[in-house]
């Protein structure tokens, strides 16, 4: 039995309306503290869902913006956060992905699939040592075979982008020797694309052996984060064991700048070449040119380029055009089995520049087809097809006809990059030229092996 106290109220009854109190304190706390419904879960994985739908359906930008106008109803959703990360890389909107995939693995540390976009993210925005240390956290979970490949050739591509940061001077010099079973038929001109019949023809065939001596350096120099400078020089010299008439000495001056977008890196290069025959200057090339080269998806990239220059003959003017020629092209990279595939096509015209001279001026197009095989970290293999026709604005003087060609080449060579620079290699190439005037019909093949050291 309770007693009252002086204020008349019983111990006990005061008590029961404390605990009453405390009761209701508790559920009103509750109530304001209570975890999101499942429901609200729900929601956005439905929203994550309707982001990669919409992906899909229309375009990544789309996808991005119409997922962004919910961040704030389901930003912090793990499934949510990612599927909008993915949608704003599509865009290309990396800093959006980085702070999308911050919150996944905030949320879920262990969410790998997450750490390796949030590592590409990095990537894309420049910020190297934050990708590196996302990837490297990567493979210390020993991911499948085909993500540590490709994080091996982002972590590659990291090194070789750092180093575009600082100053940097790289060449190489080499030697080569070998067989040509037909050196009168062409230039042989490995820095003048397309290969071109321009050297005086033979009636019979010349075969000789040759050698080789080959070297080149080359300078980059960052001007800001997203531009710079390059230039370089290269330099091939053959000589032929018995008829020096045909000695080629050819020297390559480049040097432009390059300037990183977001549609890809842009290169404006200038170029100066020039081609030496038996001891005297044959011919020279001087000109301008624009290049793009742009990765729209991990492993596959897009390449176009356009040229305008002068090519001059010192001692036959007439010869002289102007030049212009465009092309582009495809690589795609495969990692597994360590293939790089390419194609690509091109085109360009050739005008005379004195009077009297249309016979020399021409329209060509061309494709190629390449593959390279990393068979091993230490051998690679290289195969290349190239076809391309050609015809002249005028007839011949000579033939009362115009010639049109048909050229075919073929190439496979191998490299074996052995330690501290040094390269071994062979090759062997075959061409064929098929004309509407016979004199200009042959057939060219080149076999060789050389070494080659390389420093940077």
């Amino acid at each position: 039995m309770c007693r009252k106290t002086s204020d008349g109220i019983p111990p006990c009854r005061g008590s029961v309306e404390r605990r009453m109190w405390i009761l209701l304190a508790v559920v009103l706390m509750t109530s304001v503290v209570e975890p999101v419904p499942a429901d609200d879960d729900e929601d956005a994985r439905a929203a994550a869902e309707e982001i990669e739908q919409r992906q899909r359906q229309y375009d990544p930008r789309h996808a991005h913006e119409w997922g962004n106008r919910r961040l704030a109803a389901y930003g912090g959703n793990p499934d949510f956060d990612y599927a909008l990360a993915m949608a704003a890389l599509a865009a290309d909107r990396p800093s959006h992905a980085q702070a999308a995939l911050t919150r996944v693995l905030d949320v879920d540390p262990s969410h790998d699939r997450a750490r390796l976009e949030l590592a590409r993210a990095y990537f894309q925005l420049g910020e190297y040592d934050s990708a590196r240390a996302q990837f490297q956290r990567v493979l210390n979970d020993d991911p499948p075979s085909r993500v540590r490949d490709n994080i091996e050739r982002f972590l590659t591509a990291i090194a070789s982008r750092q180093r575009e940061q600082e100053a940097h001077v790289e060449g190489y010099v080499g030697i080569q020797t070998g067989h040509d079973d037909n050196l009168n038929s062409a230039t042989g001109d490995e820095f003048f694309l397309p290969v071109l019949p321009e050297i005086p023809l033979a009636v019979e065939d010349i075969d000789d052996e040759f050698l080789t001596l080959e070297g080149g350096a080359s300078y980059r120099r960052p001007v800001t984060q997203h531009s710079g400078f390059f230039a370089g020089v290269d330099l091939n010299d053959r000589r032929y064991h018995h008829h020096d008439e045909y000695d080629q000495r050819q020297v390559r001056l480049r040097a432009g700048g390059r300037f990183d977008t977001e549609w890809g890196r842009i290169r404006l290069p200038l170029e100066w070449r020039q081609l030496q025959l038996g001891g005297d200057s044959y011919r020279r090339y001087s000109g301008f040119g624009a290049e793009l080269s742009h990765e729209w998806q991990p492993g596959r990239k897009l390449h176009l380029f356009g040229r305008v220059g002068a090519i001059d003959y010192p001692d036959l003017a007439s010869r002289d055009v102007n030049s212009a020629s465009l092309g582009g092209g495809i690589e795609q990279w495969l990692p597994g089995p360590g293939l790089r595939l390419s194609a690509g096509v091109y085109a360009g015209t050739e005008e005379p520049r004195g009077d009297g001279a249309d016979h020399y001026g021409r329209d060509y197009q061309g494709v190629r087809l390449g593959a390279d095989w990393r068979a091993t970290d230490s051998h690679t293999f290289s195969a290349q097809v190239v076809h391309q026709r050609a015809s002249h604005d005028d007839e011949e003087p000579l033939f009362a006809d115009s010639r049109r060609d048909r050229l075919t080449q073929a190439s496979l060579d191998w490299w074996w990059q052995l330690d501290d620079g040094w390269r071994l290699g062979s090759g062997v190439s075959h061409l064929v030229n098929e004309s509407s005037i016979a004199l200009y019909d042959y057939d060219r093949t080149r076999v060789q092996a050389r070494v080659r050291y390389v420093w940077e």
